[in-house]
């Protein structure tokens, strides 16, 4: 990234690129996330009302990144809605201690990896440094913070996971403010997953 646009004494935002998850989706997994809570602390379920994809984590950036960002986004070619549904349960890292608990999504899986490949190829054009992961798609829902904590079983709860269908009509630029309570997220701008190359 240019540091000259991250000045440290310039007012930044904390940013990422997303999409959340339907409402009825969101309500949906609020048993799941209540069931995934170790007994005895140690992790932190991520609210119903923020459950989303993360597309790219873009970290704080000032006002003129903020603009550039978004004008990437609204140029962004070959978009289209994304029929998904809820596929299983699983865990960041396999094996060892747990750092996330997370949901597997089908379906138009490889349009989702598709759009945060074109996502990804903004930002960098932008000169924004290379993800270092590839994206995988999933629903963060739990993050451990003792590595000592005991995770219930997840088979049993993924076979509650509702699988209907649902569709993602759009994406968006969000900042993330960090509070005790977890963090609050709102939108910069969002938007609309329709096909703009047909």
């Amino acid at each position: 990234m240019d540091q000259r646009l991250n000045r440290p004494d310039a007012a930044t935002l904390r940013c990422f690129v997303a999409v959340f998850l339907p409402a009825p989706v969101q309500e949906g997994l609020a048993p799941i996330l209540a069931a995934l809570v170790p007994p005895r602390g140690g992790g932190r379920a991520v609210a119903a009302a923020r459950l989303h994809v993360t597309l790219r984590f873009l970290g704080d950036l000032d006002e003129a990144w903020v603009a550039r960002v978004r004008d990437a986004l609204r140029e962004l070619p070959g978009r289209h809605p994304l029929r998904l549904h809820l596929d299983g349960l699983g865990r960041f890292p396999p094996r060892g201690a747990p750092r996330v608990v997370w949901a597997g999504l089908s379906g138009d899986a490889a349009g989702l990896v598709s759009l945060a490949e074109r996502v990804e190829e903004a930002m960098t054009g932008l000169g924004l440094a290379p993800e270092a992961k590839a994206f995988v798609p999933h629903v963060t829902l739990l993050r451990v913070k003792d590595p000592r904590a005991r995770l219930p079983d997840l088979e049993p709860l993924a076979a509650r996971l509702e699988r209907a269908p649902f569709v993602l009509e759009r994406f968006g630029l969000y900042r993330s403010t960090l509070t005790p309570e977890g963090p609050v997220y709102a939108a910069i701008e969002e938007f609309p997953l329709a096909a703009l190359d047909a």
